[in-house]
């Protein structure tokens, strides 16, 4: 089972259109927009690599209209688990304990 993400990159330019900005903008956005989403996918497959507690990354690839991620289905969230009860603080600190060690190995 595989979780694939799909991100239209022709929604992502109408969105910077409506904000009204110039062509030259619009274009200067976009393609920051396309780095931190490379950046983001690298840091992804480090935690992949590196965390067991990080979702698995398989492969990501660009087409002219989409990018697509294809990731480890994860069973649940912690928002979803924890929606209706209240965490304890030995919780807290294994999840921040998880966290810390997450940002320790990205970029």
């Amino acid at each position: 089972m595989r979780a694939v993400k799909i991100i239209n990159l022709g929604d992502i330019k109408l969105e910077l259109e409506e904000e009204f900005f110039t062509d030259e903008q619009v274009n200067e956005k976009f393609n920051e927009y396309i780095k931190n989403l490379k950046f983001e996918i690298e840091n992804m497959k480090v935690c992949a690599e590196n965390n067991e507690n990080s979702v698995k990354y398989y492969e990501s690839f660009e087409t002219d209209e989409e990018f697509v991620l294809v990731m480890e289905l994860a069973d649940e969230d912690l928002i979803k688990f924890r929606k209706n009860e209240k965490l304890n603080s030995k919780e807290v600190y294994e999840i921040l304990i998880q966290l810390n060690n997450t940002f320790k190995i990205m970029k």
